[in-house]
């Protein structure tokens, strides 16, 4: 098992809203996003990354935007 955080919107997200994140413990990515979608029911998932660091996954879901922001 390995440590992954799951950036999703929840089902009461807006248009704007940055996705929420969730650290997990799974196989693989698949695992790690059916694991969120059991935790939030009817979420849509973003971006999945293997790491227990938040920062790290929201750096790597925003890219060089963040670099210029």
């Amino acid at each position: 098992m390995n440590d992954f955080i799951v950036l999703y919107w929840s089902t009461n997200a807006l248009p704007a809203d940055p996705p929420e994140s969730l650290l997990c413990q799974a196989q693989d990515t698949d695992d790690a996003e059916r694991l969120t979608e059991i935790e939030n029911p009817g979420c849509s998932i973003a971006w999945v990354v293997e790491t227990d660091d938040f920062e790290e996954a929201y750096r790597d879901y925003w890219g060089d935007y963040l670099a210029v922001a």
